[in-house]
C-alpha cells in the first residue's frame, strides 16, 4: 500500500491464495506510546472503512501491552470497522491478553480469532467456510 500518511507502514497487504489480506502491524506499543498507537489505529480505521466490504485481516499485537484506555480504543474501532470486514485473525494474544479479546468480541459482536503464527492466520482467512 502507498500512502503518504506517516502510519502507512503499519498496514500492508499479504496475498495468500489468490486472495487479499491486510495486515496491521500494532507490535511493541505500551502505555508509555499510546497516543502513538491512537493515531495508527484512526489510521487503520480510515483504510478498512475504504473500498470493498468483507475485507480479511490480520492484527499482529505481538509485543504489545494494553491499559483499559487502549482496550476501549481498540473496541471502538473494531466496532466501526466490522461492517467493512470478514474474517479478522489476530496475533500476540496469550494469557490475560485473551480475555481481553474476549471482552472485545463481546463488545463489538465480532469473532476475532488469535493465532500464534501469520502463516496459522492466513490459512484460516482464506479457508471456506
Amino acid at each position: 500500500m502507498t500512502s503518504n500518511n506517516k502510519y502507512s507502514n503499519h498496514v500492508s497487504l499479504i496475498y495468500f491464495e489468490n486472495r487479499k489480506i491486510y495486515y496491521i502491524d500494532y507490535r511493541g506499543f505500551d502505555t508509555n506510546n499510546k497516543h502513538e498507537l491512537f493515531s495508527i489505529v484512526d489510521y487503520v480505521v480510515q483504510v478498512l472503512m475504504q473500498g470493498e466490504k468483507n475485507k480479511l485481516a490480520v492484527f499482529d499485537f505481538n509485543d504489545t501491552f494494553a491499559d483499559s484506555e487502549i482496550l476501549s480504543k481498540m473496541k471502538s474501532a473494531t466496532e466501526q470497522v466490522k461492517p467493512y470486514m470478514g474474517k479478522m485473525a489476530v496475533l500476540g494474544i496469550t494469557g490475560m491478553k485473551s480475555v481481553l479479546l474476549k471482552g472485545v468480541n463481546l463488545f463489538a459482536k465480532t469473532t476475532i480469532t488469535p493465532f500464534n503464527s501469520l502463516d496459522e492466520a492466513k490459512k484460516f482467512l482464506v479457508r471456506k467456510e
